[in-house]
Formats: structure tokens, sequence, C-alpha cells
């Protein structure tokens, strides 16, 4: 292909109709952006403008968030070691979780197969060995992590995720203009308890929810005992990485508190809203059960309240 004076603009995401370039430019006005976009083509000028307009958009000017960038060849890859080994410790327990939420999801996700199974199995089995060492400062095992995490990634690539995802996503900036947004690894932290109760009045998804407790080695004699197993070790993993279980206990640190920074009555009146979108999400089709309007609201309630999923 010969690109001689063209730009364009590769999008790794949904599927999209727009021209690439319309859609970028309408993800950075609503700020709903795409895991991956690849810039290229010999118009260096527009490169450039773009790759600045999207890291404006992503960070805006005051931003804390951890960022690094790199470009070229020459690439200090000792620099990219060391910030690997300077990761803050909630960074270190978010990421882990969100990798533990693709691994499951994939490996219940209606799309899972043969090729994507092995990959979330040993990823969660690294996981659930690495996580916890890594984020008290072991960096043999945070190394492992690092592949973990990408075996996860291979196997949500492919297998897609659930609505664990969904509710991450919706919930993540809904209540920004009370100071803070829900980190999306806490998120998925907390929910993903919850999701799995909640799939798991599928018989198939339960199957595979116990194949995992199995394969954690976390006992249990029948497919009910092996969900809650399963269920209660994400718990302590959450408590051991100092994660919160629900929102209502969500500070603006994103540590657990007393009263968290989302009011309740805030919330409640944001809930119908959150949900109706949670459903459209694009995660939410390959997951094992469909919820019901009525249904993700109730899902939402747990995971602000931290109440059982009895439906």
């Amino acid at each position: 292909m010969n690109l001689k004076g063209e730009f364009s603009i590769l999008l790794r995401g949904e599927k999209d109709r727009r021209t690439p370039m319309k859609s970028l430019n309408e993800d950075i006005k609503t700020g709903n952006f795409k895991p991956v976009y690849l810039l290229y083509g010999e118009e260096a000028y527009l490169k450039k403008q773009y790759r600045d307009r999207l890291t404006k958009a992503v960070l805006p000017e005051g931003d804390t968030v951890n960022y690094a960038h790199y470009e070229g060849k020459g690439i200090n890859v000792p620099e990219i070691i060391d910030l690997a080994e300077t990761m803050p410790q909630k960074l270190v327990a978010h990421t882990g979780m969100d990798a533990m939420t693709h691994a499951i999801e994939a490996y219940v996700s209606t799309a899972n197969c043969d090729f994507t199974d092995p990959l979330a199995l040993h990823a969660i089995k690294m996981i659930q060995s690495d996580l916890i060492p890594s984020y008290n400062g072991d960096m043999e095992k945070r190394d492992s992590m690092h592949n973990a995490q990408c075996l996860a990634g291979m196997a949500f690539s492919n297998a897609l995720l659930g609505i664990v995802h969904s509710m991450a996503h919706k919930t993540g900036a809904a209540f920004a203009d009370y100071g803070a947004h829900i980190i999306h690894g806490a998120a998925n932290a907390m929910y993903l308890p919850k999701v799995i109760a909640f799939n798991a009045k599928d018989e198939t998804a339960k199957k595979r929810y116990g194949e995992i407790a199995d394969f954690m080695k976390l006992g249990g004699n029948t497919l009910d005992e092996k969900v809650e197993l399963l269920i209660a070790h994400l718990r302590r993993m959450n408590d051991d990485l100092n994660i919160p279980h629900c929102i209502k206990n969500y500070g603006a640190d994103s540590f657990p508190t007393e009263q968290g920074f989302v009011p309740e009555e805030v919330f409640l009146e944001r809930l119908p809203e959150i949900a109706a979108n949670a459903i459209l999400d694009a995660c939410t089709g390959s997951n094992p059960r469909q919820p019901s309007q009525e249904e993700m609201e109730k899902l939402l309630k747990c995971c602000y309240y931290d109440t059982d999923v009895d439906f």
C-alpha cells in the first residue's frame, strides 16, 4: 500500500461504521476512547497533531495519572523496567484485579473456545499466586504478573468479556462531579464477586466457575460450594489489596472508608441511566446471562451496598 501523502487512523476496538478521522474526533469530544489508536502515514504533522490531541484529552492539564511516553528508536529498556518496579502500590492492586477479571470473564464468556481457555486458566493461576506478593514488593512476582496480565489480555482479546466490564465502564466517570472516578481496576474488583453470583444462576456459567475454582484448588464438593469459595477467595484478595467491597465504601482516594465519595441519593438518582448504558455496553453481548433493566439496576445496587445477589 502506498501511503505517501496520506494520513490514516486504525482503531482497535468495537466495530465502527464512521470514517476513522470522524470517529477519532467524536471520541475526543465525548471522552469515550478505544483501547488502541494507530496513527500512520507520511503526514507527520497530522500524526503529531492527533497524537497531541489524544494525549491532552486522556490527560487533562493537572491530571495526576501516571504517564510515560516513548517514541522511536533508542528506547531506554532499564527505564521501562524501573517504571514497573516503582508502580504505586494501588496501581499494582487495580491492574492486577483488572487482569483477574479479564481472565475469569474470558473463561465464562459465550465466545470462549479451546484456544482461549488455557490462556485464561493459566493467567488466573498465576494471578492467584503472584498478585499479592507483587503488591507487597516482590519484584520476581511483579515480573511474573506482567506475563499473567499479557496472557489474560490474549484470552479476552479473542473470547471477549462480560458485564463486570460493562458496569465498570459506565460507573467509572459517572460521579466525577463529586470529586473522583471509580478507578477501572477497583470497580472490576468490587463488581466481580457480585457478577459471578448473578451469572452462576446460568448452569453453563456455574459449571465453568466451578472449573475455575477447581483449577485454583479452592475445594468444595458441589458446584454451589465451589462458586461460593471462588467468590470468598476474590473478596479476600480485595481485602489483602486494600480494595473496598462496594461503592458505598469507596473513598475518593480509592481506599475503603466508612462513607465513600458517591452519595446514596445521587447513586439512586443516576442508577436507571447507568444501568441502561451498561446493558448497551459492547461487553454485555458475550456475558453468559443477559440482564434486564430491572436486573441490572438490582445488581448495581448490590455493588453499591455490598448485599447478596439472590436473583
